[in-house]
């Protein structure tokens, strides 16, 4: 029965909403009941003298599964990189200041006159909160522009030139997110040149394996999970400043 529940679970997920490793959390209670269950029927099976292997083998799981609490609960607190980069910018960098945003999944408050930059370089890349910010002034907000939205297909240019767009409009600061593409892709090339740019000012080491991304819910494995200093893609600040901060 248990078996029926758990692969028709997977299978509705899987064909209908495409299955994705999160989805599989809400079946871990069920797992760890199961797993319970059956180390205590082995217990009674087993006779006395076999009964301390299966202690020390049940004690032995529980540390593990422990110990990978400990330690999730441990990078959630510490929180994302890219989070902990936006709010070392907000911290210590003053409004207005012009900086490229070039990470997964991130953007910065941005001034009225920075989202009418973003929108003349690509309309359609403007999302509900970039409209907000373009009627209305935002407090702590940057002259920021945000990348993650604009795509290769429709600016391919822009993204060709960006060394040249960079320097021409004066922009201080790169927040730059390490990120995968696809082979051969111009997003992939900008962000080389991006990297190339400036001073590191600020380094927030996060996880260098794309199978490893707390976004998409892959935790990867084992040993890779318990290397992990923080949840998040290696991300940088780069000062384009003569001398930096």
């Amino acid at each position: 029965m248990w078996l029926i529940f758990i692969n028709g679970y997977i299978s509705v997920f899987y064909f209908i909403f495409y299955y994705q490793n999160r989805f599989a959390l809400y079946l871990y209670p069920l797992f760890a009941l199961i797993a319970g269950y059956g180390l205590y029927n082995l217990w009674l099976k087993m006779r006395n003298k076999n009964r301390r292997l299966i202690a020390i083998l049940g004690g032995a799981g529980f540390v593990l599964m422990l110990a990978g609490a400990i330690k999730l609960d441990f990078l959630i607190l510490k929180n994302d990189t890219r989070l902990q980069a936006r709010q070392w910018i907000e911290a210590n960098l003053p409004e207005q200041t012009k900086i490229i945003v070039a990470s997964p999944l991130t953007r910065l408050a941005a001034t009225p006159e920075a989202i009418k930059e973003q929108e003349k370089i690509q309309a359609s890349s403007l999302r509900q909160t970039d409209l907000m910010e373009r009627d209305f002034t935002t407090p702590k907000s940057f002259h920021a522009l945000n990348l993650y939205t604009i795509t290769e297909q429709e600016s391919s240019l822009f993204y060709e030139n960006i060394e040249e767009y960079v320097k021409n409009n004066r922009y201080q600061y790169i927040f730059l997110g390490q990120e995968h593409f696809s082979s051969n892709s111009k997003k992939e090339k900008a962000w080389q040149t991006l990297g190339q740019m400036g001073t590191p000012l600020k380094i927030f080491k996060g996880s260098e394996n794309d199978g490893f991304d707390f976004t998409s819910g892959a935790f990867g494995n084992i040993s890779d999970f318990f290397k992990l200093k923080n949840p998040g893609p290696n991300t940088f600040i780069i000062s384009l400043k003569k001398q930096a901060l």
